[in-house]
């Protein structure tokens, strides 16, 4: 469906539209005496600088109880993580990130253990 300019609607062409777009997921199980509780983003970049993050935030314990203080305490986590982050100055990501590290104990260099001393 098209919302045309003046105002009709156009029923032609698919009604949905796909996006493609990288994205990275991050699952985080805390565990606690009373239960566990699972925090998975999802994250996709908007632009070179920016990305969406979206949170699944589910927990095994404590079902019976409002959620507003457990959701509330999340909220305000993120508020300080968004701050430092933003703060931070951006890291080069994928092979870039990976240049300047030693590679793992027992990598092979170009197929051969013995070029790990050049």
């Amino acid at each position: 469906m098209t919302i045309q300019q003046d105002g009709s609607l156009s029923f032609e062409g698919p009604d949905y539209v796909e996006v493609l777009s990288d994205y990275t997921i991050a699952e985080l199980i805390l565990h606690f005496p009373r239960g566990d509780e699972f925090i998975f983003d999802i994250v996709s970049p908007v632009s070179s600088g920016r990305c969406r993050v979206f949170m699944w935030k589910t927990r095994d314990h404590g079902l019976g109880e409002a959620a507003d203080e457990w959701i509330r305490f999340q909220v305000d986590v993120n508020e300080q993580d968004r701050r430092m982050v933003e703060g931070a100055p951006l890291q080069p990501a994928g092979r870039q990130a990976l240049a300047g590290l030693p590679p793992p104990p027992g990598a092979l260099r170009n197929g051969r253990p013995d070029a790990l001393a050049d």
